[in-house]
């Protein structure tokens, strides 16, 4: 059952140290040998390597702003349920996770999905039935945090202080795809860059 509430668990609990990605249909090659990606140079789709290249784009920007700048695939680690009733807690693994933490303390989270052509529609951007509702989950989510519906919950009897700070901010981008990248820019700014 998809709900408002997120239960957080430390990262070392679900990547390990070491991780090899295998990634199917790989056609570009991602090399990032930089603090603020998690991983060794990879194997990618054409559209996370152009992901994985915006960031880096920015990353001057995002370090002007932001204390700490991480970028992370979710490769398999985690997924996240759709607060949807009619989608019956439908489940979706965000492709990267950037992790933020501001000059003030406060920690983002933020997932993100970079889709090729295939999920998208002439007319109207990302409307494949199969794919749309994960686009527009990750608005969802944005909107709820805004509104503070979303709920951060300590279960894990003790194994993480999750107290310490209470800013904690749980968002999510829309879809990227480098064809539409300009779109996605307007809304990667006004989301992380105001």
């Amino acid at each position: 059952i998809g709900s408002y509430q997120f239960h957080p668990v430390r990262i070392s609990k679900k990547i390990p140290p070491i991780k090899i990605l295998k990634l199917k249909d790989s056609d570009s090659p991602i090399h990032f040998n930089e603090d603020w990606y998690i991983f060794e140079p990879h194997g990618g789709t054409s559209e996370e390597k152009h992901f994985v290249e915006l960031i880096n784009g920015y990353m001057e920007e995002l370090l002007s702003i932001y204390a700490d700048v991480k970028l992370m695939r979710n490769e398999k680690a985690f997924n996240i349920f759709s607060f949807d009733k009619k989608r019956d807690g439908a489940r979706f693994e965000p492709d990267f996770i950037l992790l933020l933490k501001d000059k003030k303390g406060c920690y983002h989270q933020i997932f993100c999905e970079p889709k090729g052509d295939w999920a998208k529609d002439e007319n109207d951007g990302f409307n494949n039935s199969s794919e749309k509702w994960k686009n527009q989950f990750l608005s969802d989510i944005t909107k709820c945090t805004d509104s503070q519906c979303l709920k951060l919950e300590n279960i894990n009897e003790g194994g993480l202080a999750l107290y310490e700070n209470s800013c904690y901010k749980i968002l999510g981008l829309p879809f990227y795809n480098y064809a539409m990248e300009s779109e996605f820019k307007g809304e990667f700014k006004n989301l992380i860059l105001k």
